[in-house]
């Protein structure tokens, strides 16, 4: 690809008479590349490569950190709600099995984060419902609660 200064503007063309504009200005050079740096070939032709359009491809599918920490900062809330509506129907004398397999599926899909300090705040929120899924599997008043194996 050129590297370099760009020099010169290409001319406002707009409407019905910007095809045949631009079909009559197509000789003209509207662009020219600075002296000693020579254009890629591909630029020249105006084909662009396959591999080039791969990488670009490849790198729009990568997560940023920040996309990552994102998403593992959103598992972690509403990990954390679920343990609140937890505490609220224990509080209440109710018991909701489906919350539990619920927490239980978290679990065990829980995002990895970029941040240090992020990462130690989900692994806690994490290690706290498996604390209380094992607290509500040993009480016996609860039947059928799924366990993280």
């Amino acid at each position: 690809m050129a590297v370099g200064p760009i020099t010169g503007a290409p001319t406002a063309v707009t409407g019905i008479s910007a095809t045949r504009a631009v079909g009559r200005n197509a000789s003209k050079r509207l662009f020219t590349v600075a002296d000693g740096v020579t254009p890629h070939p591909a630029a020249e032709s105006g084909a662009v490569s396959a591999t080039s359009l791969a990488t670009l491809l490849s790198l729009q599918e990568v997560e940023s950190p920040t996309e990552r920490d994102r998403k593992a900062r959103r598992h972690a809330e509403e990990m954390l709600e679920e343990l609140t509506g937890l505490q609220l129907d224990l509080l209440g004398n109710a018991h909701d099995p489906q919350r539990l397999t619920r927490l239980s599926g978290m679990i065990g899909a829980v995002p990895p984060a970029s941040h240090p300090g992020l990462r130690s705040a989900v692994a806690s929120v994490a290690l706290r419902v498996e604390v209380e899924i094992a607290r509500q599997t040993a009480d016996p008043r609860a039947e059928n609660i799924p366990t993280r194996e």
